[in-house]
């Protein structure tokens, strides 16, 4: 995909009707985890949960409306009303600027949303866990898998070499509200989701056919 098409295929505000709108139909990096569970039955790919985003988005590659209406709870709420606070606390302890980050596709059924870009070359996803507990975490090295594959997933759809995974809790004392994680692309983990984004898609392929049929 060319500069011209990326741009072309971005939208600015994450969360916006036009964001939403690009991502009905598409597999995104913040969920992309889903895709790399494999079934424990031989002669299936895909575990349960791959399955249940493979039929959402099935049903939104059929009819161009959004399968999953979730319109968030007390604890994204919380994310999102800190996000902005935690990119500045970020820029504070780093000294690095950021940009705003679209959404970007890949491909027709393949995209996603880094929170921030970091210069030329990096990206910024921040997490404002409602639970006390993740910061803590963070601090000891733990990442969850499902971060992990976010991460990758958006090096992967921005090209970009590296990135900050910034975990943010306001009500920690002073100097010890952001724990940052630092990431490099990994493309051997890039080219497997690669390869469950493209056997995903032949799969709702698949079953789309299968009810035109009916």
């Amino acid at each position: 995909m060319s500069d011209l098409d990326l741009m072309l295929s971005t939208s600015d505000m994450q969360g916006d009707s036009e964001w939403k709108n690009q991502r009905i139909g598409s597999f995104t990096s913040s969920k992309i985890h889903l895709l790399l569970t494999s079934s424990r039955k031989k002669d299936q790919i895909f575990g349960d949960s791959a399955m249940s985003y493979i039929y959402e988005k099935t049903f939104e590659y059929l009819t161009g409306m959004e399968g999953d209406t979730f319109d968030g709870n007390d604890a994204t709420d919380w994310g999102t009303n800190y996000e902005d606070e935690a990119v500045m606390e970020f820029e504070r302890i780093t000294g690095l600027k950021t940009s705003n980050a679209p959404y970007i596709s890949k491909s027709e059924y393949y995209g996603g949303s880094p929170d921030r870009y970091v210069g030329d070359d990096a990206l910024l996803e921040i997490k404002c866990p409602y639970s006390p507990k993740y910061i803590i975490k963070a601090a000891d090295g733990f990442i969850d898998k499902k971060y992990v594959a976010q991460n990758q997933s958006n090096l992967n759809i921005t090209g970009r070499q590296k990135i900050y995974h910034a975990t943010y809790d306001p009500r920690m004392p002073k100097g010890m509200r952001m724990v940052i994680q630092e990431f490099d692309r990994d493309n051997e983990m890039i080219d497997t989701i690669n390869e469950r984004v493209e056997l995903a898609r032949t799969e709702v392929l698949r079953l789309a056919e299968i009810l035109k049929t009916k």
